[in-house]
């Protein structure tokens, strides 16, 4: 089963759960400041539940008036693997690594 909720937590005195998003295998997370009114959260899905890799990573973006994250777009990926983000010259960019495309059969960078 690889259709499963990331768990957002909140730390105050302890971790609490603050909202959970569904995902499709998730095998990387990461959480980006863009500005001081721009924060993401990028999600790498790996696979679904039939075992194939052609699926949606999806970042999100927090939403400040519903105290949450919400979808910002969803990204095309084959068996996404890991997610990162750098920044250059102001301007941030965010990569997505894909390994495995199930329906060619076939490893891909």
């Amino acid at each position: 089963m690889y259709s499963v909720k990331l768990y957002i937590c909140q730390f105050f005195v302890s971790y609490q759960q603050w909202q959970d998003v569904d995902t499709q295998g998730a095998t990387d997370a990461e959480f980006i400041t863009v500005s001081d009114t721009r924060q993401l959260l990028c999600v790498a899905n790996m696979r679904n539940n039939a075992g194939q890799t052609q699926v949606m990573s999806v970042v999100y973006g927090w939403d400040g008036e519903r105290q949450q994250f919400v979808v910002v777009q969803y990204l095309a990926t084959k068996g996404a693997r890991a997610v990162h983000s750098l920044t250059v010259h102001n301007v941030t960019y965010v990569v997505f690594a894909n390994s495995f495309d199930s329906e060619l059969q076939a490893y891909e960078t």
